[in-house]
């Protein structure tokens, strides 16, 4: 796992059988430990510069979907080089088409980001090596009334309706 701020899956992968969960914590957010094996082994880090050997990991969870990602292309091309062939991963980030993405001082994807449009995570995934192989949306509906205040009604009907999330599965090829 990968991602801004603290560890969030690591418990759960190793309820799911996997020998080993890491967590790469990016940014200064983090609430754990560096090297706390209670949720999983926990490193703090860089998404574009993974402190591990080649080909190590068989799947990978990238939440990116933060205001401090980056350069995706970085990122995701180090998800390329740490992934074992024939491993599979997700990748979560602000859906391209949302209000997230919008341009102007109140954007949260910087302009870094190297995403624009969703050809671009295809574009950049096959450079790194990898396959997208399905691709989920999730957009702001009445599920996530709850998360809004009454003094915030006005922004969720103006969010209603918009892309808000983007999942992209993924897979790295077995060598030929």
């Amino acid at each position: 796992e990968m991602g801004e701020g603290p560890a969030a899956y690591g418990s759960r992968l190793l309820a799911r059988q996997a020998k080993m969960a890491v967590a790469v914590e990016v940014g200064g957010a983090s609430v754990g430990m560096q090297g706390d094996i209670s949720r999983g082994y926990i490193v703090r880090g860089k998404a574009s510069a993974l402190p591990f050997s080649d080909e190590i990991f068989a799947y990978i969870l990238a939440r990116l979907a933060t205001p401090f990602q980056g350069d995706m292309a970085s990122a995701i091309r180090e998800i390329g080089r740490t992934l074992l062939p024939g491993g599979q991963g997700v990748l979560v980030d602000y859906h391209p088409f949302g209000l997230y993405s919008r341009r102007g001082s109140d954007r949260l994807r910087p302009a870094v980001s190297g995403v624009h449009k969703f050809e671009d995570y295809y574009r950049l995934s096959k450079a790194a090596g990898l396959r997208v192989v399905n691709v989920r949306e999730i957009f702001v509906d009445e599920s996530m009334r709850k998360y809004f205040s009454e003094k915030e009604i006005q922004a969720y009907r103006n969010l209603k309706g918009t892309p808000l999330i983007a999942f992209l599965f993924f897979y790295k090829p077995k060598s030929k």
